[in-house]
């Protein structure tokens, strides 16, 4: 995982909670939970925000990079603010679920939503028409950092690439990957077999964390994910 790194923290703190102040709804990033970290008592520089908790919509399930990258920094996050992060895990349909509570809340900085390539970008692609508009009904604050995409694979499966596509190859319905619905992790898995000429079935699940456990229970053969799986 590389995240990036700033500066002028101070400034861009100070940007933030200008954000977090104005009436919007925001997309908390991982960057933008470090730049706050930077600068402890930031929080006192503007008295009437927060006055009281901010809840942080992850939109997919426990488990996942997502839940883990926001419950890592909600501590820290809020000594920074001076109001607890309550997190909420809103999964379902590849981010549309927790995206559409956020974009329909009440935009006055204290609902949050930790967003991904999928909830505003693949996602718009993906489905005809979306609850919610990426652009309009957010503000983004800051980029997020870069996270390595990694191919799981069961035990009875080789460890060696090349014995694991001449499997692949060898019997393609026997063979089932999990994924979080459309997300990086599943685009990865779909760049792999195409460029590998190997087919399986995709399995979906509501979340990383459910994937994982499907891996490990020997319902699927492989899937896609990131260290935090």
């Amino acid at each position: 995982m590389r995240i990036e790194r700033y500066l002028r923290m101070k400034e861009l703190a100070m940007h933030i909670l200008a954000f977090l102040s104005s009436p919007r709804r925001h997309l908390l990033t991982l960057s933008v939970a470090i730049a706050a970290m930077a600068v402890p008592g930031i929080a006192a520089a503007q008295a009437q925000f927060p006055n009281r908790p901010i809840t942080l919509v992850v939109p997919y399930g426990p488990g996942g990079e997502t839940d883990i990258f926001a419950r890592a920094l909600s501590h820290e996050l809020g000594e920074a603010l001076g109001q607890p992060i309550v997190i909420v895990n809103r999964a379902g349909a590849t981010g549309v679920v927790g995206t559409e509570t956020v974009a329909r809340s009440k935009p006055d900085g204290y609902t949050l939503i930790f967003g991904t390539a999928a909830t505003h970008a693949l996602n718009v692609s993906a489905y005809k028409s979306l609850p919610y508009h990426p652009l309009k009904d957010f503000e983004p604050v800051a980029f997020v950092g870069t996270v390595p995409l990694i191919l799981f694979a069961h035990p009875s499966m080789p460890g060696n690439p090349r014995d694991f596509i001449a499997k692949l190859k060898a019997d393609p319905k026997k063979y089932f990957y999990g994924s979080a619905g459309l997300s990086t992790s599943y685009l990865g898995i779909e760049l792999f077999m195409n460029v590998a000429k190997v087919s399986a079935s995709q399995v979906p699940y509501k979340g990383t964390g459910e994937a994982m456990q499907g891996l490990v229970g020997g319902q699927v053969q492989f899937m896609g994910g990131s260290l935090g799986a």
